[in-house]
């Protein structure tokens, strides 16, 4: 996982954890792209596994937010910490320029 999508993951778990799965355009918006951009990251993360996409059946109808972490997702996450300032303690193997 490249730390670009590192970082989106751990956005996406942090929503899912204290509320619901954040929509694309949410993403985009938190990182600054497109939500095709988003979607392409968030494509990126699923095909390796840390993300699984489930239908979501809401009271609302709303169809945007069928993310939940996967169980390699995880273990990513129980391999990260974040100490009271908010900062990212890492101890996970990270390949530069890994697509």
């Amino acid at each position: 996982m490249t730390p670009r999508q590192l970082e989106i993951f751990l956005f996406i778990a942090g929503q899912i954890i204290s509320k619901y799965p954040p929509t694309l355009r949410e993403i985009g918006v938190r990182f600054g792209f497109t939500v095709k951009g988003a979607c392409d990251h968030v494509s990126a993360i699923y095909w390796r596994g840390y993300l699984n996409r489930v239908a979501v059946y809401a009271t609302d109808k709303t169809y945007s937010r069928a993310l939940m972490i996967s169980p390699t997702g995880y273990d990513v996450l129980r391999q990260t910490a974040i100490d009271s300032q908010g900062n990212q303690y890492v101890r996970v193997e990270i390949k530069e320029g890994e697509e």
